[in-house]
């Protein structure tokens, strides 16, 4: 199929792919940070002017890193060697519609492009509009869009080792910022919502990069997978499913982050071995990495209702 051939809601659907929009889960740092706001804030109409420019600008700078993930994807042939011809339910070419040829590259850097700028603007006039905007939060907030944006682009950060500092940083912030940009401070519930969001996002990916371990190391991709051996490898995921309530803990104990949030995330500690099992020791890593995603999802929801239950009844 040629991409002259891919019109209408097709060609809609092409971008929508490019771009990774049906995985939402990357998004819900956001209900963690409204949650965490006070009614005072929520109340104002002018909040909701910002949060509505930092929410599309987010999902835009999103779009843009995701899709110049799938060119670099593209050009090196990573993409054809991880999704033609796989037989796993999960690992569809056509998630990839450069590949399949529903958009051409041209087609793919223009959305890239597009979105990058776009969000960029929407983001600085979402921190300007916001009651609270320091400088120092403003530069700090471009320079992470930078680096986003070449996760696997310009500087190609995840062929370098930054790919999960990229993800942690990426998908942790937005509910420390929000707090910032709306409250003028930053809550120790905030702060451990922000790190456990972070390591959520990484240990989703740990689990992509363990199915994709030939084929990153064959494109010398430098990551925490192709830097150590299976063992090794293993024991950084156990390490860092090991560090997720340990987080809690150490919150809980040191700060005036109530123990409700540690027994809330229960179900959230327990699936993780469940999670850690399907990938170790039934070796299907892309089912666990669904189930890295699952669980993200129910701890958004879980954090939500113990901020709700902490900070608005």
């Amino acid at each position: 199929m040629t991409s002259s051939a891919v019109t209408g809601p097709n060609k809609l659907r092409a971008y929508a792919r490019l771009g990774n929009l049906y995985f939402f889960d990357v998004h819900l740092c956001f209900l963690v940070g409204l949650s965490v706001l006070p009614f005072a804030a929520l109340r104002d109409g002018t909040n909701w002017i910002s949060l509505v420019a930092l929410l599309a600008g987010y999902f835009l700078v999103h779009h843009a890193t995701a899709a110049f993930d799938d060119i670099t994807g593209f050009k090196d042939g990573s993409d054809a060697r991880n999704y033609l011809n796989n037989p796993s339910y999960l690992r569809k070419a056509e998630s990839k519609p450069l590949i399949t040829g529903q958009l051409e590259l041209r087609e793919a850097q223009w959305c890239a492009w597009g979105c990058a700028l776009g969000g960029s603007a929407l983001l600085i006039a979402g921190f300007l509009v916001a009651p609270y905007h320091p400088i120092w939060l403003i530069a700090l907030a471009l320079v992470a869009v930078l680096l986003c944006v070449q996760y696997s682009y310009g500087l190609n950060l995840s062929h370098i080792g930054g790919q999960e500092l990229v993800l942690f940083f990426g998908f942790g912030l937005p509910v420390a910022v929000m707090s910032l940009l709306f409250t003028n401070g930053l809550t120790a519930v905030a702060a451990m919502e922000s790190v456990l969001i972070g390591l959520w996002s990484v240990l989703t990916s740990m689990y992509s990069n363990l199915h994709d371990l030939e084929v990153d190391r064959g494109n010398g991709r430098l990551n925490i997978a192709t830097a150590t051996d299976d063992k090794g490898y293993a024991r950084a995921v156990a390490g860092l499913s090991i560090l997720e309530p340990a987080i809690a803990v150490a919150f809980v104990a040191s700060t005036t982050v109530p123990v409700l949030y540690l027994v809330a995330l229960v179900p959230v500690f327990a699936l993780r071995a469940a999670q850690y099992r399907k990938g170790f020791t039934a070796h299907d890593a892309l089912l666990a990495r669904m189930y890295g995603r699952r669980i993200h999802e129910l701890g958004v929801v879980l954090l939500v209702l113990a901020n709700i239950y902490h900070f608005h009844r």
